[in-house]
């Protein structure tokens, strides 16, 4: 059996077992936290020449992404969990009337997480939310060349890992409901492309790629439920 494949229905099961069973057998051990985000990050940038001039390049990208988490709060301050998480992105690098590439990948992540809370109010709290996850999923890419009519298209096959930071905050509405949002964050992935059409069929390359979302051009919103009678003299509401 593929072992990213059995890593990903393992990690599922053991998410289900978890929520279940602490739902009937923990529940009064801890507070038990269910939740789901969404992040949409938007980002247009143009490229300059040496001399600071536009050079018509430009690179969009527009990136789409879902949460599942399901987590136990280990202290007051301190949930640690499992989540899965899918992503759509397209990415359009432009010169026109020159070329024109487009790169649509689709990509699941399962793995662990954990996150701390710091008071500011009685209500709202600073948070700290990490992960590492393996990552599966595939890229399309298109490249059209218009001044000599050409055009190439490519499919790839993407395995790897990743890990990430994102700060935020976090507002209780009440006792079991939370509000969450995170602006920016930084990450690591580290990927295996292969080729899965075309002349060069089979073949793999391996890179690593730092990212850095700056505040307000990500934004990350979710809720979480949580339940239980919590820990005793528990500083969260």
């Amino acid at each position: 059996m593929n072992p990213i494949k059995y890593m990903k229905r393992s990690i599922l099961i053991i998410l289900l077992s978890i929520l279940f069973a602490n739902l009937k057998a923990q529940v009064s051990e801890g507070k038990i936290m269910f939740g789901t985000s969404i992040s949409y990050t938007d980002q247009v940038n143009d490229n300059y020449d040496a001399q600071g001039n536009l050079n018509g390049v430009q690179v969009t990208n527009n990136n789409l992404g879902i949460s599942l988490q399901g987590g136990y709060f280990f202290t007051d301050d301190f949930v640690v969990g499992l989540t899965v998480n899918y992503v759509d992105n397209k990415a359009v690098n432009q010169n026109l009337p020159v070329f024109q590439n487009t790169s649509i990948s689709k990509t699941w992540y399962y793995g662990v997480f954990g996150r701390t809370y710091t008071r500011i109010t009685e209500k709202l709290y600073f948070i700290n939310s990490f992960s590492i996850s393996i990552q599966s999923g595939t890229n399309n890419d298109v490249t059209d060349s218009m001044k000599t009519s050409y055009s190439a298209n490519s499919s790839l096959k993407v395995n790897g890992y990743q890990f990430s930071f994102a700060p935020g905050l976090s507002y209780f509405l009440n006792s079991w409901i939370a509000l969450n949002a995170n602006v920016g964050g930084v990450s690591y992935n580290h990927i295996t492309a292969t080729i899965t059409s075309g002349n060069f069929n089979g073949t793999s390359t391996t890179n690593g790629l730092f990212s850095l979302n700056l505040p307000l051009s990500n934004f990350n919103f979710g809720v979480n439920f949580l339940i239980g009678k919590g820990i005793n003299n528990s500083k969260l509401p």
